[in-house]
């Protein structure tokens, strides 16, 4: 560290280390002071407080003249001779001024958040909480966020109502966590106490198949369903549920799916977007072959089901969800399509570790039987067809 009198010129001459970085001081102004390193030079202030010494940042040398950056530095010197941390404040202004939209993209960027729970969570901040992008967190209140609980309660049902406050309350804790000043967090507590307080919240078992009970009006309802207004997304509705249902794919694994990974000739295909990670190869049978064959009518590249007037795939089709369960009477979600194909697959007497093999379930460590059994896609083909044609049997209303 050196001392020299600040100016323009004696600030430009100074040299940028090769590394590290060096502080010269003011010798009129004490604390105040230029630190430079191998590629910038910014004015600093320097001063104690509360027995600790604290350096600020005034501002970059060129966005301020010295004289300029001088008086800065004596404002902030002010501030920290009485005893004011201007860092501590800086920090807390930043933590609380930060939006949803930006807390929700750090949260979703987490290193260890695996690719589907990446899209899962990125989707319920989409549909659930767009509106609110730009609203600081800290303007949340919790009166807010029961309003909107209650609304996904009545509109969604009590599943998706959970799903969302969980997410939520996930991306508040972490942002809590990363915003902390000397150890404490700047942020309150999550919004969502009073959801929990007002008994507003509750626990949902996992439900049995609900679609099967009314198969042929699921069926009905679908090949009926009214797509005069955009008939092309109306039609990728269709034949994306019914592929849900027939192959027991979840819903983002089937709307992620690639023609390149289809090969009608030798009656299979790859699903990579998996949720254990692993290549999921199944066979396609008849009824399947059908949806694959009418989407590829309307799309012979890139992704089977494409977004609608977007660029990337299908997402959470809502608008002819919801009008399928208006026509139908029933609410129902894109998972209750996996698990009637397990059930349908349980009722035709598919065994256990086929119908594992089916649904791509990860295997426990300590089931040694389990690692022996490695089924192909051929081993799977019967088991397919058997549950498909079961499927078409409840449909017709024969079983």
């Amino acid at each position: 560290m050196s001392k020299m009198k600040l100016t323009k010129a004696s600030i430009d001459a100074l040299p940028h280390p090769d590394n590290g970085q060096k502080i010269h001081w003011d010798s009129e102004q004490p604390g105040f002071g230029v630190r430079v390193t191998p590629g910038a030079k910014t004015y600093i202030a320097q001063n104690r407080v509360g027995g600790k010494t604290r350096r600020v940042k005034v501002a970059s040398v060129g966005t301020l003249s010295v004289a300029e950056a001088r008086k800065e530095a004596q404002k902030q010197l002010g501030q920290m001779a009485t005893g004011i941390d201007v860092n501590k404040a800086k920090t807390e202004a930043k933590a609380k001024g930060i939006t949803l939209k930006e807390a929700k993209t750090k949260f979703l960027d987490k290193p260890k958040l695996g690719e589907k729970s990446r899209y899962d969570y990125g989707r319920v901040f989409i549909t659930y909480f767009s509106d609110w992008n730009d609203k600081a967190l800290k303007d949340i209140t919790s009166q807010m966020f029961a309003k909107r609980f209650t609304k996904l309660q009545q509109e969604n049902g009590q599943a998706t109502a959970n799903k969302a406050l969980r997410v939520f309350r996930s991306m508040w804790n972490y942002t809590r966590t990363v915003h902390l000043v000397d150890g404490m967090p700047i942020l309150p507590e999550c919004p969502i106490f009073i959801v929990k307080a007002e008994g507003a919240y509750e626990e949902v078992s996992r439900r049995e198949a609900t679609v099967l009970d009314a198969l042929p009006a699921w069926f009905d309802c679908l090949e009926n369903l009214d797509t005069a207004a955009h008939k092309p997304a109306g039609d990728a509705f269709k034949d994306y549920v019914a592929l849900l249902l027939r192959t027991g794919l979840r819903a983002s694994e089937a709307a992620s799916m690639r023609w390149e990974d289809i090969d009608l000739d030798v009656g299979t295909f790859t699903v990579r977007n998996t949720k254990n990670g692993t290549d999921h190869t199944l066979p396609i049978v008849p009824q399947v072959a059908a949806i694959f064959e009418r989407r590829r009518e309307a799309q012979t590249e890139g992704f089977v089901f494409p977004a609608n007037g977007r660029t990337g795939h299908l997402g959470q089709p809502r608008k002819y969800l919801d009008k399928h369960r208006k026509a139908m009477g029933l609410h129902w979600n894109l998972h209750d399509l996996r698990r009637s194909f397990a059930t349908v697959a349980t009722t035709a007497k598919i065994d256990g570790y086929t119908l594992k093999a089916l649904l791509n379930h990860s295997r426990k460590s300590n089931d040694v039987t389990a690692g022996y059994v490695n089924l192909s896609a051929e081993d799977l083909r019967e088991p397919m067809q058997k549950i498909n044609d079961h499927l078409d049997e409840l449909a017709q209303g024969k079983i």
